[in-house]
C-alpha cells in the first residue's frame, strides 16, 4: 500500500491514515517504511520503525555532544518510552496525535497482540510515532 517515496520517506494526510491505520502501521513495521504525517499541508508527525528511532537518537546525540565527548549533565532517560497498542491509536487517534504535536510526547507502537501485564505500558514497541520536530535534525546541529 505505501509505495510512492521523496525523500527517503511517505507523506500522508492525517484523514488517510486515520482510516487504514492498522495496515499502515503494521507496513512501517514489517516494510521499515518512514511515514510523515501531514495536517492541512503541514507535517506535524512522523512513524518510524523502532530500529530507525534508536539511530536518530544516536546520531542526535553524537551531533550534540560529540562522539568521544561526556557530557555529564547527559541524564539518560531509563524508564522508557510509553507503549500503546495499533488498536488504542485507531480508537483514540485524535487526542493521541494532539499529546504528541502540543507536548512532544513520543509513543511506541506495539501489534494488537502485545499484551499489557500488570498495566505495565513500558516493553518493546515495532514503530515509534513522534513529533516532526524530533524527526529532522536542525540544521544549526549540522554546522557545529
Amino acid at each position: 500500500m505505501l509505495k510512492s517515496q521523496e525523500d527517503g520517506f511517505i507523506r500522508l494526510q492525517i484523514d488517510v491514515i486515520q482510516s487504514k491505520i492498522s495496515l499502515i502501521i503494521s507496513e512501517v513495521i514489517l516494510e521499515k517504511q518512514r511515514l510523515v504525517l501531514a495536517k492541512w499541508g503541514k507535517d506535524v508527525a512522523a512513524i518510524i520503525p523502532d530500529d530507525e528511532f534508536e539511530r536518530l537518537e544516536w546520531l542526535r546525540y553524537d551531533i550534540q555532544y560529540g562522539q568521544f565527548q561526556l557530557d555529564e549533565e547527559y541524564d539518560d532517560d531509563e524508564s522508557g518510552i510509553p507503549c500503546i497498542s495499533i488498536n488504542e491509536l485507531e480508537f483514540n487517534f485524535d487526542c493521541i496525535l494532539a499529546q504528541v504535536m502540543d507536548n512532544d510526547e513520543i509513543f511506541g507502537l506495539t501489534f494488537p497482540t502485545a499484551s499489557f501485564e500488570d498495566n505495565n505500558e513500558n516493553f518493546i514497541s515495532g514503530a515509534i510515532l513522534m513529533n516532526i520536530n524530533n524527526f529532522w535534525i536542525p540544521d544549526y546541529w549540522l554546522n557545529k
